[in-house]
C-alpha cells in the first residue's frame, strides 16, 4: 500500500502494529489511523512478536499486560533483534504503572512513552504524529521561478 505524496511520488504507507488483547482499543487505534497508515493487529504476545518480525512495523502500541508472553519479554526480545531494536514502542495500559515497573520499562531504549488506554484520541494522535509525522499533512510546494517580467 501507498500514498501519493505530490503529483508523481508515490510513498510506502508507515506500518502500526497493535499488540492488545482489548478490541475497543484496537478498534480504536484502526479508526484513527488506518486511513493514513497500515494498521495490523495482534491479541497476544506470542502473535504479535511474530508479526513484529514480519511486517516491521514503524511504531508498535503494546499492551505490557498481554497474555501468552509478557510485555517486558515483548521488549527485550524486540530490541534484541537487528530488524526491530530502533522500532518506537508506545507502552499502552489500562491502569497506571507503579513506579517500579516504569523505572524498569523506562531502560528499554525502544520505549517511546507511556499512555493509559483512556488517554484519549489527541493524545493517542500527537505521540503517532510526533514520532512518525502526519502523512496527511500539507507539504510546502516548491518554488516555481519567477516569469520575466515584459
Amino acid at each position: 500500500m501507498s500514498h501519493w505524496a505530490g503529483s508523481d511520488i508515490l510513498l510506502p504507507v508507515k506500518k502500526l502494529l497493535v499488540i492488545d488483547d482489548n478490541s475497543a482499543f484496537t478498534t480504536l487505534i484502526d479508526a484513527l489511523f488506518g486511513e493514513e497508515f497500515e494498521v495490523h493487529r495482534a491479541r497476544d504476545g506470542v502473535v504479535g512478536l511474530e508479526r513484529a518480525f514480519e511486517i516491521r512495523p514503524d511504531l508498535i502500541f503494546l499492551d505490557i499486560m498481554i497474555p501468552r508472553l509478557p510485555g517486558i519479554e515483548i521488549l527485550r526480545q524486540l530490541q534484541a533483534a537487528r530488524e526491530t531494536s530502533s522500532t518506537p514502542v508506545i507502552i499502552i495500559t489500562a491502569e497506571h504503572l507503579d513506579s517500579k515497573m516504569e523505572r524498569m520499562l523506562q531502560k528499554e531504549p525502544n520505549v517511546s512513552s507511556f499512555l493509559l488506554k483512556s488517554c484519549g484520541a489527541n493524545t493517542l494522535l500527537d505521540q503517532v504524529y510526533q514520532l512518525l509525522g502526519d502523512p496527511g499533512a500539507a507539504k510546502p510546494e516548491a518554488p516555481q521561478p519567477e516569469s520575466p517580467q515584459s
